[in-house]
């Protein structure tokens, strides 16, 4: 990117600008990586930035900030970025993933000095992204499935990965999931129910009832005193695990690092719900099997069961998710592998359900409707 001519004094930088100087410190131009850092979070909170994505970006600046030293931001070049990368890559073993975020975050950085005035030219505009490693999207097995929930190392995190294997839950609707959600045995009939209810922030959340498996809800039981013991005095309801996104994430990905499952990936969340929705699409199949000479039955039978699918995920009613599991099932990819992850784009909005077929419906199949 060529250099531009100044709009003002050289390196002073506009006053409301995130790289701007203060009144009697030196020129924004002037400073470190860790001195510009605050007011550009500042500025990336004042956007509306998601918390995690502002927690991520303090961690990688403060690391090119500890790279760079006492430069300051004016003198550094495209050279100098490229180092701290190869640094990252070969020092510090960083994967592509992580070098892959670190690069926007730089990036979004030094474009930002530079839209600015507080930079001549952006040395960050020749960085390219490395190529992302491409990943097996095969929905997890039942096997797998299991296996990470066995690795789990404290009961918190057995009951958490647990949610995730029997029920399909988002990890926002869990990290959201409250004390006052889970119904265990005796107040309700064994072995329990779950109640779907919230999100994180403002998101929306399709609202229902899950049936609890005999294994989660024994898990549960464990966990809920500890949490009731943790709730304050003043008798506000608190979180089942106390646990931010980041943090339900790292819990999976240890587990399937300790359960060995697909060692070359991060196992995620995402990962989890696909292979929750696979495991219950072929129990759904298996039932279908005995109408398969009955073909008016074997009809009605799939438009149910894709029905009770993506009610059961929280899904709209519109979504083809169940097709295509179902193609997988037949041993046919998604023409694209993202199309068969269960994202947020397939929620559904309240009012799209008819809540007294959902009622006999999911009664009849062990999920209790709203």
């Amino acid at each position: 990117m060529p250099p531009r001519q100044r709009k003002g004094a050289a390196g002073t930088g506009a006053q409301s600008a995130p790289g701007a100087a203060p009144l009697d410190g030196p020129p924004a131009r002037e400073q470190t990586v860790d001195a510009l850092t605050s007011a550009h979070l500042s500025a990336l909170v004042k956007c509306g930035k998601a918390a995690h994505t502002v927690a991520s970006t303090r961690l990688d600046l403060g690391q090119l900030g500890r790279f760079l030293g006492r430069q300051p931001v004016g003198n550094v070049t495209s050279d100098d970025l490229r180092a701290f990368f190869g640094w990252l890559t070969r020092q510090q073993g960083n994967g592509v993933g992580s070098v892959r975020r670190k690069t926007s975050t730089v990036k979004q950085f030094f474009r930002q000095l530079y839209a600015d005035d507080v930079l001549m030219f952006d040395p960050s505009a020749v960085l390219i992204y490395p190529a992302a490693v491409e990943q097996d999207h095969t929905p997890l097995t039942p096997a797998q499935l299991d296996a990470i929930a066995q690795a789990a190392g404290t009961p918190h995190w057995r009951a958490l990965l647990l949610c995730l294997v029997d029920t399909g839950l988002k990890r926002d609707e869990l990290v959201a999931l409250r004390t006052d959600d889970v119904e265990l045995p005796p107040a309700v009939p064994p072995p329990g129910r779950l109640h779907v209810r919230h999100r994180r922030a403002s998101r929306r959340v399709r609202q229902r009832n899950l049936a609890l498996t005999e294994r989660l809800a024994a898990a549960l039981a464990v966990v809920l005193p500890a949490t009731a013991a943790g709730t304050a005095e003043g008798g506000e309801v608190g979180s089942v695990f106390g646990l931010s996104a980041r943090g339900v994430d790292f819990a999976v990905e240890t587990s399937g690092r300790r359960a060995q499952v697909r060692p070359e990936q991060k196992i995620t969340p995402q990962n989890v719900r696909d292979g929750f929705a696979l495991a219950r699409m072929t129990t759904l199949v298996a039932r279908e099997a005995a109408l398969s000479n009955d073909r008016a039955a074997l009809r009605e039978a799939r438009r149910e069961h894709d029905r009770l699918l993506v009610r059961e995920l929280g899904l709209s009613e519109r979504s083809a998710l169940p097709e295509r599991y179902r193609r997988l099932l037949g041993g046919l990819q998604p023409d694209r592998a993202e199309e068969g992850r269960l994202d947020d784009d397939h929620l559904a909005a309240p009012d799209q359900f008819q809540h007294g077929e959902e009622r006999r419906d999911d009664l009849v199949n062990g999920v209790a409707a709203d």
